[in-house]
């Protein structure tokens, strides 16, 4: 059965289905069974788990020799993990709007003793993003490690942000996003190598005030998690590999930190962040925050009645806070 055909065409018409409700019993037993099949999957998993942490040891991959593009990368958390991935020997394309930035950030990687170039992109820009990797392709070869690290920052409410700014937090935040993944992961399969390096944010868990950046961000939580069950479903799991990182605060915009109280928000910084991420990256780890354990316990915060969680906000932040 052609499925594009029927779920992704243009046709109008579609033939009516004759499947009827689904009776309160039958509703029942299929959750039990669902239940039940989850436990025992969950359950052995776990079990597998346990026995490979206990007995079985595996070295990390090596990745020098490799081709990593680092979007956002001319400052902060992006230049941190370009010279971060420097040391471990990988080739740096830089991409960021700011040229002069990512041509500091090349230097510095070249200094290393690696090969690195700058390229001025705008990345929701899916023709531009083609023609950077052409280039980067006859500059530094194929790319094996993709790093989404480039997203605007704004940290304000939906009511109070123009019609164009929430396009273009759309279009960077997760237009882009899908476009760079879409365009440099052929390759990746043909080769058969390829790591994907998703930075998202401690936002996508968690609500916010800041309606946009935290909306883009769970965006591109639900994207990996469907991505990576696509890669599972065409067997390419072997070949393709993907990282996502959720980090916490990280000191990189001095607007955004000096929001805080120093003892009511963990401060992460961009190298300790860098480390943590070529870590994930050569352990080959699904998915990390910053700092380690976060991702588990935003995970059972969300699950919070809202209104526990806006007291919990409101006691911990301020009850003016424009973040939480």
């Amino acid at each position: 059965m052609d499925t594009t055909k029927l779920f992704g065409g243009d046709c109008v018409a579609y033939e009516v289905s004759s499947e009827t409700q689904t009776t309160i019993i039958g509703q029942f037993l299929i959750t039990i069974k669902c239940f039940f099949r989850m436990f025992t999957c969950v359950a052995g998993d776990f079990l597998l788990y346990i026995f490979w942490r206990a007995f079985k040891c595996r070295s990390a991959k090596d990745i020098s020799d490799q081709v990593a593009l680092v979007t956002g990368g001319g400052n902060g958390l992006g230049r941190a993990i370009a010279l971060r991935l420097a040391k471990e020997k990988c080739h740096l394309a830089i991409v960021d709007m700011d040229i002069e930035a990512a041509e500091k950030t090349a230097a510095d990687v070249l200094s290393l003793g690696v090969k690195a170039k700058a390229y001025k992109v705008d990345v929701s820009n899916y023709e531009h993003l083609v023609n950077l990797k052409s280039e980067i392709t006859k500059d530094l070869g194929c790319v094996s490690i993709l790093v989404n690290n480039a997203a605007l920052v704004a940290l304000v409410p939906m009511c109070n942000t123009p019609k164009d700014r929430i396009q273009r937090l759309i279009d960077v935040n997760i237009s882009s996003q899908i476009w760079t993944i879409k365009i440099f992961l052929d390759n990746m399969i043909d080769r058969g190598k390829g790591h994907i390096v998703q930075i998202c944010s401690i936002y996508g868990l968690i609500q916010g005030k800041s309606t946009m950046y935290s909306m883009s961000k769970h965006a591109i939580h639900a994207f990996v998690s469907c991505l990576r069950e696509e890669i599972y479903s065409n067997k390419w799991q072997d070949k393709i590999k993907i990282t996502c990182v959720y980090p916490f605060f990280i000191a990189t915009r001095k607007e955004l930190t000096d929001l805080f109280q120093k003892d009511s928000v963990i401060i992460n910084s961009p190298d300790y962040a860098a480390d943590e991420i070529v870590r994930a990256i050569k352990n080959e780890e699904e998915c990390i925050s910053i700092p380690k354990g976060y991702y588990t316990l935003m995970r059972m915060f969300s699950l919070f009645p809202s209104r526990s969680i806006r007291k919990f906000y409101s006691s911990t932040f301020g009850e003016g806070n424009s973040v939480f």
